[in-house]
């Protein structure tokens, strides 16, 4: 839609009638116009796709929580166009003694860019947050800063880049075994296929200078690609999605320490709920060294 041949009072008429039409369709219900706009899109998301928790909102006023789903679990939703959410009250200070009462069970973050375009939708849990809060002084309560470490850690619901609407999410604490294709593997042990080994070539480095990982999981990812014939797209740091949503991709490097002879990789638990979301997903180890 071309605005540039409307005057100011034009836009400003138009805007006030875009206001009021939201809130005729109960999109807003408060002044609060990106976190009324974040928290429809959520619902709308959630509530559209297969498999993915269904979301009722609550009333204006509830305390500390904006939605339930159809198991009675707790969700907060923040939305921003910047790198920090609103806050979160009820929850005990700093310099409490008093160990924080559990009022949410999931955090949804609605990220916007600066145009109010919807970037992406990430969901952490409560073990996720209590990791990632951050004290305002001000404020006197929490919020969350949108780091790599939490977009690492979160669940990507929503992701501008490709369509998500085959997702599936399951909010339970169990873990079902990640889909193994091992067609190409030469040996079994204990009736289970061995996990394949090939070099990448990748970069150079002295032994002093510092390993860049990110080089490492791109280059491994380029591979994979190949031999998977999967157009993966990089989620984040370490997660990678085929554009078809039926494949993903976990890298994982490391570098080799010496004192423990050894390479040492770490999946949190909170990174379970995301590889079942789709129908197969690899885990590859690089051993950057």
């Amino acid at each position: 839609m071309d605005l540039s041949g409307y005057s100011i009072k034009e836009l400003v008429t138009l805007y006030s009638q875009i206001i009021k039409e939201l809130r005729e369709r109960g999109v807003l219900r408060t002044k609060n116009f990106m976190g009324e706009l974040g928290t429809h899109l959520v619902l709308e998301h959630y509530n559209r796709i297969p498999n993915l928790p269904k979301l009722t909102l609550l009333p204006v006023g509830t305390k500390n929580i904006n939605a339930i789903d159809q198991n009675g679990e707790r969700y907060v939703i923040k939305s921003t166009s910047g790198n920090v959410t609103g806050v979160f009250y009820g929850l005990q200070p700093p310099t409490s003694s008093e160990k924080d009462k559990q009022i949410f069970e999931y955090v949804i973050i609605c990220k916007f860019d600066d145009n109010c375009d919807l970037e992406n939708i990430y969901q952490i849990s409560w073990n996720q947050f209590q990791t990632y809060k951050k004290w305002h002084s001000r404020m006197r309560a929490w919020n969350l800063s949108m780091s790599n470490a939490l977009k690492e850690d979160a669940i990507v619901i929503y992701t501008r880049n490709f369509s998500q609407d085959n997702v599936k999410l399951d909010n339970s604490n169990e873990c079902s075994p990640c889909n193994v294709d091992a067609s190409y593997s030469t040996k079994e042990t204990i009736g289970l296929p061995v996990a394949v080994s090939e070099e990448t070539q990748v970069i150079t480095w002295t032994k002093t200078g510092k390993l860049d990982h990110s080089l490492i999981r791109e280059k491994v990812a380029e591979n994979l690609k190949k031999r998977y014939n999967k157009n993966f797209q990089q989620q984040s740091l370490s997660r990678y999605v085929s554009v078809d949503n039926e494949a993903a991709l976990y890298i994982l490097s490391a570098s080799y320490s010496k004192k423990n002879k050894e390479y040492w990789y770490s999946i949190n638990d909170e990174n379970n709920p995301w590889m079942e979301i789709y129908p197969v997903c690899y885990i590859a180890f690089a051993l950057g060294d």
